[in-house]
């Protein structure tokens, strides 16, 4: 667990609590989640002990049973997110919810606050940008 309580020290260093989700393991990288302070969402961090150089953060959106908007238009704004955002990836995950997905390769793991600059930031408007469009401007539906 080497990457994992380095990438744990570089998010605490950096403000950001970070907490041990999941262990890695053989099969499955681990998973530290964090919340910049002031913000109301979590970011998961996913450290890959074989490969100490990639780094995926992520947030999301969840929908609650029979509130999800319509698969069709959540899969339209989603799209235009994508187009939007070209280093956020934005995934639907059926009816549960959209995943937002920041990668990047590292120079050295310890570079890892860069990155986080970055990806936090970037995260956050594109779930931004994709809440507005889902309930503020109307859109879903059209």
């Amino acid at each position: 667990m080497e990457v994992t309580h380095l990438y744990m020290r570089v998010l605490a260093e950096a403000g950001l609590p970070p907490r041990l989700v999941r262990e890695p393991g053989p099969d499955a990288p681990g998973v530290i989640a964090f919340r910049p302070p002031g913000d109301v969402r979590t970011f998961a961090l996913f450290p890959d002990e074989s490969d100490p150089r990639y780094a995926r953060v992520t947030t999301g959106m969840g929908f609650e049973r029979g509130e999800a908007p319509d698969p069709a238009a959540l899969l339209r704004l989603a799209n235009e997110a994508n187009r939007a955002f070209r280093f956020v990836r934005t995934v639907v995950e059926g009816r549960r919810g959209v995943e937002f997905v920041y990668e990047g390769v590292l120079e050295t793991p310890g570079r890892l606050a860069g990155l986080l600059a970055v990806a936090v930031p970037a995260l956050a408007a594109a779930a931004d940008h994709l809440f507005e469009r889902l309930y503020l401007d109307g859109r879903a539906g059209s």
